[in-house]
């Protein structure tokens, strides 16, 4: 599989609650356009690392919340914030 800087979805502007979701600041493009989606990179140190997505939800405007499959709690992910996702 060939990761590509092409497609920014956004960046991970924080954790939300205890369950592990995070919440996405989209890039403009992407406002009420969500592709479909079964996994997405993260960029983590300048690297990109692969990570499935268990559940979607978005309500419009600007945010998009994302929980990743084997990350079920606020701690495994309060570490993503900032990271851009493509």
């Amino acid at each position: 599989m060939t990761y590509r800087y092409q497609i920014l979805l956004g960046r991970i502007s924080r954790a939300n609650g205890y369950n592990g979701s995070v919440s996405v600041r989209l890039e403009n493009s992407f406002f009420n356009n969500i592709p479909e989606m079964e996994s997405v990179f993260l960029e983590i140190d300048g690297k990109p690392v692969p990570f499935f997505i268990s559940s979607e939800e978005y309500s419009g405007g600007d945010i998009l919340k994302i929980k990743f499959k084997g990350y079920d709690t606020f701690e495994k992910v309060s570490e993503f914030t900032g990271c851009s996702i493509y």
